[in-house]
């Protein structure tokens, strides 16, 4: 599921060897754009990952799409052949359309082999952070990261503003106010980045409750992604949830990360059914394969800000730029959060919709 295919390259092998592969046959072709209720089956997992490689995307750097949420997706299953031997492989693909202000879709998918509507986007992958324009990195030295040059603050009329580091002083020195190390995105305004403070010493734990419910196998979990937001908002995370025009909210980038957490890193983080803890493994699979879109989605988020959180981090990689970065513990705004039977209690209520 990590390769990125293309052409010949469709099981990473080169075409010029016996062992080559060749796209036989898919069980479909993506002629139909997928339903609410497909979209929803899949947790929006080819949304998220359609946005992110269709029409110029890699694993090393999201493509022109990835905060248009017309993008669409759905899982698709293809069957290659490998030359010489005979064996098939199946493999999980994604099907990508683009939904039309006058109603339709747009095709966005490609030509194999003289076949029509082949899907190229990998269902699951790794992706790379992107350490020059957001507050992030894999925490390994060699890796970089943590030194992005850019600081989004809030100008004297309340605008955001991707300021270089060299200018942030000389501005602040005006009325401006320091947000975040990295560019400014969706979670930016200082309002989100007060639930993000008021909430650090709970929000861990009590966000993986969220999730695990929402995640729950044979029919158990959440209808729909509404109702894991709306648990969000009513345990005390009340992040900002209006969108503008085809862009996220806040609480999209957070929700986007939990379902890519529960598709992708569902073997690494399977305790958190028992024990909603955090564990090394599950935050090495968070950051290796949802960490990237969710900083670039959202921007800030504790460490940008300057909040030390309930996540043991490196010191090092808290920015110092941000707008809590220099307040001591007791004058952070803090926020009482529930138990884990209060938490469930609200989600039951939540999903009946109370």
């Amino acid at each position: 599921d990590d390769l990125y295919p293309g052409g010949s390259e469709l099981l990473g092998v080169d075409a010029s060897t016996d062992r080559a592969a060749s796209l036989v046959k898919p069980w479909k072709n993506c002629t139909d754009p997928p339903t609410p209720e497909e979209r929803a089956a899949d947790k929006y997992q080819c949304d998220r990952q359609c946005r992110w490689h269709a029409e110029g995307g890699s694993a090393g750097a999201p493509g022109p799409h990835f905060s248009n949420r017309s993008v669409i997706g759905k899982p698709i299953k293809f069957r290659y052949l490998v030359w010489r031997n005979s064996d098939s492989l199946n493999k999980k693909m994604c099907c990508c359309w683009q939904e039309q202000p006058g109603g339709g879709h747009r095709n966005m998918n490609d030509v194999v082999d003289g076949l029509e509507n082949m899907p190229l986007v990998p269902r699951t992958s790794v992706k790379s952070f992107q350490i020059d324009d957001t507050w992030s990195g894999t925490g390994k030295e060699e890796d970089g990261g943590f030194d992005c040059d850019y600081v989004c603050t809030e100008d004297p009329y309340g605008s955001l503003r991707t300021l270089r580091r060299s200018d942030v002083d000389a501005a602040v020195s005006n009325g401006t106010k320091k947000l975040h190390c990295g560019r400014c995105a969706t979670c930016s305004a200082m309002r989100d980045i007060e639930v993000l403070a008021g909430t650090r010493e709970w929000i861990t734990e009590a966000m993986t409750t969220v999730g695990v419910e929402f995640a729950r196998p044979l029919g158990e979990g959440f209808k729909n992604v509404s109702h894991l937001q709306h648990s969000l908002y009513n345990i005390g995370f009340n992040l900002s949830m209006d969108r503008r025009d085809d862009s996220p909210s806040c609480m999209d980038c957070w929700t986007d990360n939990i379902m890519c957490d529960a598709v992708q890193c569902v073997g690494p983080c399977w305790t958190k059914f028992f024990d909603p803890k955090q564990t090394p493994n599950c935050i090495a699979c968070d950051e290796k394969r949802c960490g990237p879109e969710f900083i670039k989605c959202a921007g800030a988020n504790r460490r940008s800000s300057g909040i030390i959180s309930d996540i043991e981090r490196d010191i090092k990689t808290v920015c110092r730029d941000g707008a809590f970065s220099h307040t001591h513990e007791e004058d952070l705004p803090t926020w009482s959060g529930y138990s884990k039977k209060e938490i469930l209690k609200i989600i039951t209520q939540t999903k009946k919709g109370v």
